[in-house]
């Protein structure tokens, strides 16, 4: 029994606000409908490009292995790098820009019926659709 008394009030209480709402566009208490109307946004969208770099390094030669005496007479292996040779190598380098692109979409809003007719007279701004019931 509770659930639906509650459902009742809740009801009523949206009939209320529905009657005596005021209009989103021009504030007036007149009663309102609900119309939808087309909104145009500019939304950064991210674009990926890509590019390449040379990049140079060096390769070491082959390592030259000697012998040499320490003062106590002991042998020791050293190896000695010889000259290395210069490479190149591409990078692929990505670069993160973003563009400016327009939108549309469609929003409710409740409107009075004066502002309803304008839009729809004018078919400009405000571009008012009735809302499907």
């Amino acid at each position: 029994m509770k659930p639906v008394l509650s459902l009742a009030i809740i009801l009523a209480t949206c009939r209320c606000a529905w009657a005596e709402g005021c209009c989103e566009y021009c504030g007036c208490q007149a009663p309102c409908r609900k119309v939808c109307r087309l909104v145009c946004e500019v939304k950064q969208v991210p674009k990926t490009t890509y590019d390449c770099a040379l990049e140079e390094f060096c390769v070491p030669g082959k390592s030259v292995r000697s012998t040499v005496c320490d003062e106590c007479g002991h042998k020791h292996h050293v190896y000695t790098p010889t000259c290395g040779k210069v490479r190149t190598r591409t990078k692929l380098i990505k670069h993160e820009t973003f563009e400016e692109k327009v939108a549309y979409k469609w929003v409710v809003e409740n409107v009075c019926c004066a502002c309803a007719a304008e839009g729809a007279e004018a078919g400009s701004e405000p571009a008012f659709r009735a809302a499907a019931p």
